[in-house]
Parts: structure tokens; sequence; C-alpha cells
């Protein structure tokens, strides 16, 4: 009696379940942010406080570069390296690198990717 239920149920949820990669990315996001745990402050962008701790060009140019498997490593080193330095920064951003993906190039988006360049640039 259960199971033609629930095969009812799966098929009439099954157009919202969001796909796999999607469920992945948000995962990697997570576990990035969980690494600042009481470092969050939201007003304080991801790009400035990587800059201000002194996130290495080259790291920061391959985080904004990088494709899906390995955009997960590099979340997460960049955050490690916040922690570790004890650098508060917007952890949601971190989510938010990790999910929102430009489908065609695999790569964060150039609005999110301007974004965070822009508070690394230094101020004239």
């Amino acid at each position: 009696l259960l199971a033609p239920a629930r095969r009812h149920a799966e098929q009439e949820l099954d157009h919202i379940r969001p796909p796999p990669e999607r469920v992945s990315r948000w995962a990697a996001g997570i576990r990035a942010a969980v690494e600042l745990e009481g470092l969050h402050e939201g007003h304080r962008s991801l790009g400035w406080a990587l800059a201000e701790a002194g996130y290495a060009d080259q790291r920061f140019e391959r985080l904004l570069r990088a494709d899906e498997p390995g955009l997960w490593d590099e979340l997460r080193s960049a955050a490690r390296y916040l922690g570790v330095k004890g650098q508060r920064a917007n952890a949601e951003q971190l989510i938010r690198l990790a999910v929102d993906v430009d489908p065609a190039r695999r790569a964060p988006s150039t609005r999110l990717g301007r974004r965070l360049l822009r508070h690394c640039l230094p101020r004239r």
C-alpha cells in the first residue's frame, strides 16, 4: 500500500528536486563557510578580507577561475586561510561563490567575480 503512494509522491516531487550538481555546489559552499565559524561578519566582503589577510594574487585568481571540481578545493583553501589568520569575512559569499556558477563556462559568474575583485583592488 505504501509503495505506490511513495512512487506517486516521488513522481510529483521530482520536478522540484534540485539536480545533484546544485546540491553538491551548496554542500561545498556550506563546508567552506563552516571553516569561518565564529568569524562571519556580514558587512566584510570576502574579497576584501582575503586581500587584508594577504591572500596571494595567484591563489585569488585560481579561486575565481576554478571549474567545478577544483572550485571546492579553492573555496575550502581560501576559507581555511581566513580561519587561520582569524580574519572576519562574509561567509555567505563563500556559499554564493560555490552556487553562482555560470554553466556555460563552469566558472564563477563574472558579476560576482567583479564584485570580489573590486574589494581586493587598492583604494585611490
